[in-house]
């Protein structure tokens, strides 16, 4: 920690606290700063990791595409030679030179190959097309960010925390979302709206889980203009929040869930994040048995790094 903020912080409660308790915060205080170091060394080296991934990601898919490419020509060609062969005159080809050609030539096996190669080939681009997309939303998701405010497009972080986080919802749920065509670029950290919208994320999945039924869960964000700000929806159809609990859900170090399960921060980093690092505005509505809503409100006036 800081020796300036610690000196601040041990004035501070040292005076409503007694020392025991301020040791204690302090410790707190380390702690998430321990966490925070690590994160960081975490995201450095899951960069490293998806640069070397992503070269031969590339030179696969280059690869596929020429096999593409080339077998439709190889079969129009082909196509040509067996045109030309069936045009030829009945004495030009001895019955012993169209048996030869038949066997190298098998109608059944060539039929089969001319079905099967090309649907092969693009599903091996559809499947590399999409390990490039996860591999790309992990460097975007692991780059550390700028330490000033940037204007970002807020459907490429939702749809990059979408794919980063696929593996925790895609057999609990479904994920939808809907862009404000109409909304610019948002004054923002990409990075901080990255983890928050990834902790939004696990928690309506784990929200989804909670309601231990058969069908898949619903989660859904969405992005609109209003006024001068900007708004992200958050929203799932899990067990929803009692009373009591919605209460005290920002609070720091408020948590309903076991150890182990979910960071044991509760909302208070997602209200940190918006609130106090970007002056939004965090609001929720929430329904036992019936789901959470989250409006997140973000200023689009916020002044920007140049």
């Amino acid at each position: 920690m800081d020796p300036t903020l610690k000196d601040s912080l041990d004035e501070l409660v040292g005076s409503v606290v007694t020392r025991e308790r301020a040791d204690a915060l302090i410790k707190l205080w380390e702690e998430h700063d321990q966490k925070a170091r690590m994160l960081s060394s975490v995201g450095a080296m899951a960069n490293g990791i998806v640069h070397e991934i992503n070269t031969p990601v590339q030179y696969i898919t280059d690869n596929v595409k020429f096999l593409n490419e080339t077998f439709a020509e190889f079969i129009a060609a082909l196509k040509v030679y067996g045109d030309l062969v069936n045009t030829l005159p009945p004495h030009v080809l001895t019955d012993a030179d169209k048996a030869l050609l038949d066997h190298a030539v098998n109608k059944d096996e060539l039929a089969f190959l001319i079905d099967e190669v090309p649907q092969a080939t693009d599903h091996a681009l559809s499947g590399l097309s999409q390990v490039a997309k996860i591999v790309g939303a992990m460097k975007t998701f692991a780059h550390p960010g700028k330490a000033q405010k940037v204007r970002a497009d807020l459907s490429d972080i939702i749809q990059t925390t979408a794919t980063i986080s696929r593996n925790e919802w895609k057999y609990k749920a479904t994920l939808a979302t809907s862009f404000d065509p109409d909304l610019a670029l948002v004054p923002c950290y990409p990075s901080e709206i990255h983890q928050f919208l990834l902790n939004m994320i696990v928690n309506a999945v784990h929200a989804i889980e909670d309601m231990d039924r058969a069908e898949m869960g619903k989660i859904r964000i969405e992005t609109l203009k209003r006024h001068d700000h900007a708004v992200i929806i958050v929203a799932d159809d899990g067990c929803g929040m009692s009373a009591d609990v919605t209460d005290h859900a920002l609070d720091p170090y408020f948590t309903t869930k076991a150890a182990g399960r979910g960071t044991g921060q509760g909302l208070a980093l997602a209200r940190s994040i918006i609130e106090d690092k970007h002056g939004g505005k965090i609001y929720f509505t929430s329904c036992p048995s019936e789901g959470t809503t989250f409006e997140i409100l973000l200023p689009l006036s916020a002044k920007v790094s140049r």
